[in-house]
């Protein structure tokens, strides 16, 4: 009897295992279809609509209807009339994502905020099992958005621009590359030495005789300096005869 009953135990809890093994399998290789609105990473008022494939497995026979005629003032055509929604999807990959234009905000978001936009889709698995998911899109959610800096894609223009600017003075002649022969700091200082000589020639004669005679002193000075000889001022005059008695 005991044994009896310990055998069923076993071949319940084996059953469970089995089962719940089958059920990772399947959830492993099930299909999650995700539909939602994103702003476009170049504006925010320009708003796109995403299909994602966001499970493990592939969604077969994928079909998508809405309900109602959704057809902004600057679209030309519905959007159940498109071939996305016209014809559907017979093999969804998984992460694979579809974007597509869906509105603009600028002067329609409290229109579109009275009437949700529903899209409901209808796919399958690997093992014929059928999916259906309804998604609301409601607008509201992209009211009062912003964005902090600059967007990447802007800013990869920009740095393309610079490039092909750069590239384009180079082979032109327009600008040439420089390359240093001698140490930075040596190179700068050779610039600061023509940038003096260069102020100091478009000076008068006078300022420029003042200038020289001003730098030989200086000159003279440090050379006396080295020698060990005492400095003169210039401006005292010393006499060296011996003074007359009263």
């Amino acid at each position: 009897m005991i044994l009896t009953v310990i055998t069923a135990c076993y071949a319940y809890l084996t059953w469970r295992l089995l089962k719940e093994s089958q059920e990772m399998r399947l959830a492993a290789a099930r299909p999650e279809v995700a539909i939602y609105i994103a702003p476009h990473e170049g504006a925010m008022s320009l708003i796109m609509l995403r299909l994602e494939n966001v499970g493990r497995g592939p969604a077969y026979d994928l079909r998508l209807t809405t309900n109602i005629d959704f057809k902004p003032e600057s679209r030309r055509t519905a959007l159940r009339d498109i071939g996305l929604f016209r014809k559907g999807l017979g093999y969804f990959a998984p992460g694979q994502r579809i974007e597509h234009f869906l509105v603009s905000l600028i002067g329609k978001l409290e229109e579109l905020k009275k009437a949700p936009l529903e899209i409901t889709a209808v796919y399958r698995d690997s093992v014929d099992k059928e999916y259906s998911r309804t998604f609301i899109i409601d607008f509201g959610e992209m009211e009062n958005l912003t964005r902090i800096g600059k967007p990447p894609l802007h800013e990869l223009a920009d740095l393309t621009k610079e490039i092909q600017r750069d590239i384009h003075n180079i082979t032109t002649g327009f600008s040439k590359p420089h390359i240093l022969s001698e140490p930075a700091v040596d190179y700068e200082r050779r610039l600061e030495s023509q940038y003096l000589a260069f102020r100091i020639e478009a000076l008068s004669d006078e300022d420029r005789a003042e200038i020289e005679e001003l730098v030989s002193e200086k000159q003279q000075a440090a050379k006396n300096n080295e020698e060990g000889v005492p400095e003169v001022n210039a401006e005292t005059t010393h006499n060296t005869s011996p003074q007359a008695d009263g």
